[in-house]
């Protein structure tokens, strides 16, 4: 995984990198921060996810201290990382697929 990490941001020019991350309580969310803040430029967003989520609350202080922002209202932010980034930069929603298949369905009723 992390030679894959390497070679696929190495091949792409971003500025920085965007994570709006929400994980289910079954998961080691420590392990993925830790793996996402080892990329270059990157900026974590830690929201709550739409089912089995692990609340705000419930992560761990190293998981709470990495994030740049916290909201359990995960379009909240999105919308703070797209006020933030640049055309060069790049917006990854991850950690659940709850969390991304609701992001998916509330861009289909927004206009960004």
């Amino acid at each position: 995984i992390l030679m894959r990490k390497e070679n696929i941001f190495n091949e792409f020019e971003f500025e920085n990198i965007y994570f709006v991350i929400g994980t289910c309580f079954d998961k080691n969310s420590d392990q993925m921060i830790k793996f996402l803040n080892s990329i270059k430029n990157s900026h974590i967003y830690l929201t709550e996810t739409p089912v089995k989520t692990l609340a705000l609350e419930n992560y761990s202080d190293f998981a709470k201290s990495e994030a740049e922002s916290l909201s359990k209202n995960p379009i909240e932010l999105l919308d703070q990382a797209v006020e933030k980034s640049s055309d060069n930069d790049l917006i990854i929603i991850t950690g659940s697929l709850y969390l991304t298949g609701l992001i998916k369905q509330k861009l289909a009723e927004l206009s960004y």
